[in-house]
């Protein structure tokens, strides 16, 4: 695991990098990548991520039945 971590660091010496990166490791997880300016068609399980400018990700795996907006 520490392995994995370091190899990541090497390969990200940018955002754009780790997102790149981060990215690859999702999709061999099995996520599915959603485009902000699209609808958005959620399942329950589903794993999802998104990206903005290339510089940025979030993941996320929906969980519930009812979905309900909650900002943190």
């Amino acid at each position: 695991m520490l392995k994995n971590l370091i190899d990541f660091i090497y390969d990200s010496p940018s955002s754009f990098h780790a997102v790149e990166s981060t990215k690859e490791i999702l999709d061999k997880n099995g996520f599915e990548e959603l485009v902000l300016n699209q609808r958005w068609n959620l399942r329950v399980g589903g794993k999802y991520y998104v990206t903005k400018n290339l510089s940025a990700i979030v993941a996320f795996v929906v969980n519930f039945r009812r979905y309900r907006k909650r900002w943190i």
